[in-house]
């Protein structure tokens, strides 16, 4: 998403397509809090559709980015008055999990699944779309195959459904339909490219379509282990 302030009472927030559910309930949110018609406004779609004819119309005063530096470059520079530009920036965030020789050594189980179920929110919650989710998990070489079946376990025991279906264990799905078919192609040739490569899908179905044709957006989340020579 990204935030664009026009003056001290106007915001236009534009947001790509697969975030149009967020929108919704933030529109929602809104309106009950009685916000001035005009205040908030809302451009949806491509980035590099919407934003280069905001930014050259010298209109954004401030300019609020998360996603690649090569796109935030230029989004600046297409704005007519780049030195007046108020930026801020969140790019190419890799945030990292750093799991340390003792915590295999140790006999404390419940730590090691506290430590699991950590992972898994850090790396799945939100469907991993966020800016803050876990992307690098350094794990010792000699614990990697341990590691991997473990997370496989946790990855097989996640509820998947509807936002707001409730599941046997009293809570919501914890991983929702992907937003449009577009996605669920992106994420077929992301493993076929790892399994040209030499890499195996470890989970129970993972990569899977589940619920018939009606849901074929339902994509099952999925571990890959690249083996190396």
């Amino acid at each position: 998403m990204i935030l664009n302030k026009y003056d001290d009472t106007r915001f236009d927030l534009t947001s790509s397509a697969d975030c149009i559910d967020v929108i919704l309930l933030l529109s929602w949110l809104l309106r009950r809090k009685s916000l001035p018609p005009g205040t908030i406004n809302f451009v949806s779609g491509k980035g590099r559709v919407t934003m280069p004819p905001l930014m050259e119309s010298g209109k954004i005063d401030s300019l609020a980015f998360i996603g690649g530096s090569a796109a935030a470059d230029k989004l600046i520079k297409a704005h007519p008055h780049p030195h007046r530009l108020k930026i801020f920036l969140q790019l190419e965030a890799k945030n990292m999990g750093i799991y340390l020789p003792d915590l295999f050594t140790s006999s404390d189980n419940e730590h090691m699944d506290r430590v699991m179920k950590e992972t898994i929110t850090g790396t799945l919650s939100f469907n991993g779309q966020r800016c803050t989710a876990l992307k690098l998990l350094f794990v010792p070489k000699k614990n990697a195959e341990q590691f991997t079946s473990m997370l496989a376990e946790k990855v097989e025991s996640i509820s998947i459904g509807l936002p707001d279906e409730l599941h046997s264990n009293e809570k919501y799905s914890q991983i929702t339909p992907l937003p449009y078919m577009k996605r669920v192609q992106y994420m077929k040739d992301l493993i076929d490219d790892a399994i040209s490569k030499g890499a195996r899908i470890v989970n129970k179905n993972g990569g899977s379509i589940i619920g018939g044709e009606n849901r074929l957006s339902w994509f099952l989340p999925f571990c890959i282990r690249l083996h190396r020579p």
